[in-house]
């Protein structure tokens, strides 16, 4: 997990793409297996730094899948980088990524948005990461 106590709701756009790319890496996979791994996540990701990784490159691509302190699955990584450069859309638009969540009615509204918007992500996780990000319980 990030260095953030538990039940930190994000502050910054960086901290919003960090979980975000939580909810992505742990599609699929036993949530202990991410977590384990997410101080590689963080070195290897830039500190999750929307602006950095939007600007990765093939070459980027490569490190992080030669990386063994990673989960190396090439469609999450490519994911990542194109989620970073969609996150920047949203500050454009909208601010912050916080003002984006708060312009929809409802969480159902803002998830059906996020499985829209970001890559690797299905609805149910799209769900789980507005709720959890917007301090709401999941069900």
């Amino acid at each position: 997990m990030s260095d953030h106590p538990m039940g930190h709701l994000p502050q910054t756009d960086d901290e919003y793409f960090e979980e975000l790319t939580k909810s992505v890496f742990q599609g699929g996979l036993n949530w202990q297996v991410v977590t384990s791994k997410w101080p590689g996540f963080r070195r290897g990701f830039s500190n999750f730094s929307v602006k950095d990784i939007s600007d990765y490159l093939p070459d980027d691509v490569d490190r992080l899948m030669s990386d063994p302190e990673i989960v190396r699955n090439l469609r999450k990584i490519e994911a990542t980088i194109e989620n970073a450069a969609e996150m920047l859309v949203i500050e454009i638009d909208y601010g912050s990524f916080g003002q984006y969540l708060a312009s929809f009615e409802s969480t159902d509204q803002a998830a059906d948005d996020v499985a829209r918007r970001f890559r690797q992500l299905g609805k149910l996780s799209a769900q789980a990461f507005v709720r959890r990000v917007s301090g709401q319980p999941c069900d």
